[in-house]
């Protein structure tokens, strides 16, 4: 589990932090290290208790999962704001 300083709002296999800092992104979703489908469909869960407007701050290590998401991004009518590298795979930031 990496440790970014934020308080825990759930866990389970992933871990789900509240951030309004970076990006304005509301939640930190860590799906690192989960095949695909899995981090589509925790993203899609967290997409559902969000408010609009709200942003997502993804972490995936899955190429395709960043081509999923990118997918169910457009298929859901969300905004990808951006795609960036990381040392661990990719920090994708979705809006509702």
């Amino acid at each position: 589990m990496r440790e970014y300083g934020y308080s825990i709002v759930m866990t389970d296999s992933h871990t789900l932090y509240c951030n309004n800092s970076l990006m304005g992104a509301s939640i930190t979703l860590d799906v690192g290290g989960l095949p695909c489908p899995l981090p589509v469909l925790k993203t899609k869960v967290c997409m559902q208790q969000i408010k609009i407007g709200d942003v997502i701050k993804i972490h995936i290590s899955d190429e395709s999962a960043k081509i999923e998401l990118c997918l169910f991004a457009d298929a859901s009518g969300h905004q990808l704001l951006d795609c960036q590298p990381s040392d661990s795979g990719w920090i994708l930031w979705l809006q509702k």
